[in-house]
C-alpha cells in the first residue's frame, strides 16, 4: 500500500467484480454492447442493471473516448462507472484512459464514494498496453485527480489486476507513473483542452441528430 497525495492506493490481483467498494470502474465501448470479459464478470456478480443503464444511455448518445457514466449497479451500495475506452485508436489510448480515470474518480467523489476499484484499463483482450503501461496511466490518472480535485474525499483506490500484480506493484513503488513525458504520437492530458473537446463532440452530435 502506498499513497498518491492523500489517497491510499492498493494494488492487488483478483476479480474486480467482487471488491467491497463504493464504485467499480468497467471498460466499455462508445455505444454499449457487447460486453468484454470484465463486464461479464460484473454481470455475473449481480450488477447487470448498471451495464444495461449504460447501454441505453450510450445507444442514444455515444460517449466520446475517455468519457464515463456512473450509474447504480443494481447491487446495494455499489455504483458502476462505465468508461468509454474500448476501441480507442492506439495513438490516443494513453490520453483516453487518463481522462477516463480522472472523470470516473471525479464523478464517484461527487456522488460520495470513498472507495473505488479500477482495472488495468487498456491491457485487456482488445487493449495494447503492457501491464506496466496500464499501471502507469491508471496511477497517473489518480495523481491527476488528487492534484486537480484538491478537496476530494476519496480515501482509497484499488488497482485490480487479472494476472500477476508484480508489474503494477513495481510501478507504484518506484513512482514511475510520475514520468509524464508523452510517448510518440500521444498527448499529455490537459483538463481544459479535454473540456473543449467534449463540448465540441456533443455539439457535433446535436448537429448531426
Amino acid at each position: 500500500m502506498e499513497k498518491i497525495g492523500k489517497i491510499r492506493v492498493i494494488v492487488k490481483q483478483g476479480n474486480i467484480a467482487l471488491e467491497d467498494v463504493d464504485c467499480i470502474v468497467v471498460p466499455r465501448t462508445q455505444d454499449g454492447l457487447p460486453y468484454g470479459e470484465l463486464a461479464n464478470s460484473v454481470k455475473s456478480a449481480g450488477m447487470e442493471k448498471g451495464l444495461k443503464a449504460y447501454d441505453e444511455l450510450a445507444s442514444r448518445l455515444p460517449l466520446a473516448f475517455g468519457e464515463e457514466a456512473v450509474v447504480p449497479s443494481g447491487k446495494e451500495g455499489i455504483m458502476l462507472s462505465n468508461v468509454s475506452v474500448v476501441g480507442v485508436h492506439t495513438n490516443q489510448r494513453f490520453y483516453a484512459v487518463a481522462k477516463a480515470v480522472l472523470q470516473s474518480l471525479t464523478s464517484a467523489d461527487a456522488l460520495g464514494a470513498k472507495t473505488v476499484a479500477i482495472p488495468e484499463l487498456g491491457a485487456g483482450d482488445t487493449g495494447k498496453f503492457t501491464p506496466e503501461q496500464a499501471a502507469q496511466v491508471v496511477l497517473y490518472g489518480i495523481e491527476l485527480f488528487d492534484t486537480i480535485c484538491v478537496e476530494n474525499t476519496v480515501q482509497e483506490v484499488r488497482l485490480v489486476t487479472i494476472g500477476s500484480d508484480d508489474p503494477a506493484q513495481k510501478v507504484l513503488a518506484e513512482k514511475s507513473y510520475c514520468d509524464l513525458r508523452p510517448k510518440k504520437g500521444q498527448k499529455k492530458f490537459d483538463l481544459y483542452v479535454w473540456l473543449d473537446e467534449i463540448k465540441e463532440y456533443r455539439a457535433n452530435l446535436q448537429r448531426q441528430g
